[in-house]
């Protein structure tokens, strides 16, 4: 599955499998985030997040999180999680 710039929605090269530099990584341990070519930007910033940030900016439905959440991962408990949260959110308003 293709990554996107969570950023500009912008997909990646195919050549780009994972978010960060993995030669870095594996010799240093390091974790040096990839930059989108058309905006300049980390292509996924929440690499480095905890969980708890991610559902906190999913909460407030912030366009680059749910991205995050729905394209560059795997994350399907969380997607369960947001849907709960979202359908929780919105009964409140009204």
């Amino acid at each position: 599955m293709s990554k996107v710039c969570i950023e500009c929605g912008e997909p990646l090269p195919p050549s780009v499998t994972k978010l960060y530099h993995e030669r870095l990584f594996k010799k240093t341990k390091i974790l040096k985030l990839v930059q989108c070519e058309r905006c300049d930007e980390v292509c996924d910033k929440y690499l480095e997040y905890e969980g708890t940030l991610l559902l906190l900016d999913v909460g407030l439905q912030n366009k680059s999180a749910l991205r995050h959440l729905l394209i560059n991962e795997d994350h399907s408990a969380a997607i369960l999680k947001v849907s709960l949260l979202t359908l929780i959110i919105d009964a409140y308003c009204r």
